[in-house]
């Protein structure tokens, strides 16, 4: 008996231990350990790399105003340190957003809504708008890791408003990111009613140019979605409403807009709160989700509206299975597990009621499950934003969700399976951010879609455009369409790295990450494809900071090409070179050597072009 009742205990923990890996949680609390357990009162909160040193910072709005005449609570800028831990920096990057209300006729400030980051003046150093009840507020990026105060200088301190998220895109395509700031309007503590529209004008300084637009009337807006609803290569805009119908504006690419929400079928009087954008289906259309105050007493749902690729949207809400998530805030579209696939995160909670935040894993066939129990990250906080990036640069990605009454979450992504890519983009024609820009990747023959828009409820991110891959090791083409009209596309591009891609200028960088180890030394490395047709992506290392020559001789000798010849960071790099000669013109099929130098280090390798 006792045989047995042995062989039955072993036999049940055996179970219970392959039932736990087998089931394991693929997000687990970090909040402590990472050092956010000061991150609190919360409204909005965004993503960026703020600094420029290869990791995702994190920006927390409070919601207590915080001013010259209403001490409250200061907002948060958190360094990420590169080792799994955060360092509040707020105050000495001078982003605690204090506001002098001594220089506005009344002390309206009465809350903090949001945070958005966009580099408006083309310099590569983020900048930082945030919006609040009262007067908004434009940090420029100085970088050295600090900023200054620019609102009154950009004439954007004009306005004491009901300001509640704003959105960094270029609205008239000429290469500088404009803003479009929404209002909470007649339901909020001031008198403004309107979102504002500022154009960009190049010098530091913003016009209002709402009345021009004719983007003005759009009721009580919480957050505003960028999107070319008609694939005409313009930007429209959508505005979610907490009171009242949302309205699309149609962008006539003069400059002005046209209200067609009827039109396109977005009309939903829900209390809308966040939205949220991504191709759920891989059908290459743009879809949105947005959350209402979502329970069963009043009868309402956060719709889905698919892209029906025929000029509208069709709310498809009750087949997917997304509709009923009781008080709904922020919402994320995001891979979470590396299939491909699109899955959605959606923030809860209010006056203290136990809703717990929600995930919706993509079924592959245009359904969703809630995998909320099962993927530890269900908390029921009083939550409002939420922003989603790679934090610990594994290639996972992190959710972080803004709390109103307690610390913030910051969930880490365990899963285990899968590969992916991450994307940087650096617009030349377009906006450096390349906001606006849409990629697209083939991998197995299937291909993924992504919007590089940034937008949550109460912020806008900027982080890298993130792929899951699957079990796939290589991506077979990567296509990106910038808002010039510009169109890039790059070939066999191995899996778990992040790369950046400069328009008109191929990948200019590729940093494995996952299962790698720092650089050392120079090296020439493979290019690929070998041989080459049209293009090639010639892969180096550089041991330290220096200057690196590549040059390309034919067999007998002579030079032809000098595809590279400028300094670089130490890292792994990937110049595009369309294998042309020093006039321009293509080398004809043949075997090249590449000579690779920098200061006494020399090296080649043999390079064939092949034409058909």
């Amino acid at each position: 008996m006792k045989k047995i009742c042995s062989a039955l205990i072993l036999n049940l923990s055996i179970f219970l231990l392959i039932s736990t890996s087998s089931f394991a949680q693929p997000f687990q609390l970090k909040t402590l350990q990472v050092g956010l357990e000061y991150a609190f009162y919360g409204n909005g909160v965004a993503a960026a790399d703020y600094d420029n040193d290869g990791f995702i910072d994190i920006y927390f709005v409070s919601r207590a105003p915080n001013s010259s005449s209403h001490p409250g609570s200061p907002n948060s800028l958190f360094k990420n340190n590169g080792d799994g831990t955060f360092t509040n920096v707020a105050k000495n990057a001078g982003v605690e957003g204090i506001i002098d209300t001594t220089t506005i006729p009344q002390n309206n400030l009465v809350e903090n809504f949001g945070a958005s980051w966009g580099d408006f003046n083309n310099d590569g150093d983020v900048d930082l708008y945030l919006t609040n009840k009262g007067v908004d507020e434009l940090y420029e990026n100085l970088g050295d890791g600090t900023f200054r105060n620019i609102t009154h200088s950009a004439g954007l301190d004009l306005l004491i408003r009901d300001s509640s998220t704003a959105a960094w895109f270029d609205l008239d395509k000429d290469g500088d990111l404009d803003l479009y700031v929404s209002s909470y309007g007649e339901h909020g503590l001031t008198a403004s009613s309107d979102n504002v529209m500022y154009r960009n004008n190049g010098d530091g300084t913003f016009t209002d140019i709402t009345t021009i637009t004719g983007l003005g009337e759009s009721g009580n807006t919480y957050v505003t979605m960028i999107l070319d609803a008609n694939m005409d290569g313009w930007p429209d805009i959508y505005c979610v409403n907490d009171f009242g119908d949302n309205y699309f504006y149609l962008n006539r690419t003069d400059g002005t807009f046209r209200e067609a929400t009827q039109e396109y079928g977005l009309t939903n009087n829900g209390h809308g709160m966040g939205v949220t954008l991504g191709d759920y289906d891989n059908d290459g259309l743009f879809d949105i989700y947005h959350t209402n105050i979502a329970d069963d007493l009043n009868g309402e749902w956060s719709p889905l509206f698919r892209h029906t690729g025929s000029g509208s949207f069709q709310d498809v809400t009750q087949q997917t299975g997304t509709g009923i998530t009781n008080w709904a805030w922020g919402c994320e579209f995001f891979d979470f597990d590396l299939d491909g696939d699109l899955d959605l995160y959606v923030a809860n909670g209010i006056f203290g009621n136990a809703f717990h935040n929600l995930l919706f894993r993509n079924n592959g066939n245009g359904t969703f499950e809630d995998f909320s129990e099962q993927s530890g990250a269900n908390g029921q906080a009083e939550a409002r934003g939420l922003c989603v990036a790679d934090f610990d640069n594994d290639g996972r990605l992190d959710i972080v969700v803004a709390n109103l009454k307690t610390a913030a979450y910051l969930y880490q992504n365990a899963t285990q399976d899968g590969n992916y890519l991450k994307i940087n983009l650096i617009g030349t024609h377009s906006n450096r951010d390349g906001r606006g820009a849409v990629v697209r990747i083939t991998v197995d023959n299937k291909t993924y879609h992504r919007p590089n828009d940034g937008i949550e409820f109460f912020g806008q991110s900027k982080t890298p455009i993130h792929f899951g891959l699957g079990s796939a090791q290589t991506v077979q083409n990567i296509k990106v369409e910038w808002p010039s009209g510009i169109q890039e596309e790059f070939q066999n591009i191995p899996a778990n790295q992040t790369i950046t891609i400069k328009e008109n200028l191929g990948i200019v960088t590729g940093i494995k990450i996952k299962n790698s180890t720092p650089p050392k030394g120079f090296a020439l490395l493979n290019n690929y494809p070998n041989p080459l047709n049209n293009r090639t992506h010639i892969l180096f290392r550089a041991g330290a900071s220096a200057h690196i020559k590549i040059e390309i001789y034919d067999i007998l000798g002579r030079l032809v090409a000098i595809p590279v010849l400028a300094r670089f960071a130490a890292g792994d790099h990937s110049i595009s070179w369309n294998g042309t000669d020093r006039n321009g013109q293509p080398l004809p099929s043949g075997i090249y050597i590449q000579k690779f130098s920098s200061g006494h280090f020399i090296t080649y390798r043999k390079l064939t072009v092949l034409k058909q």
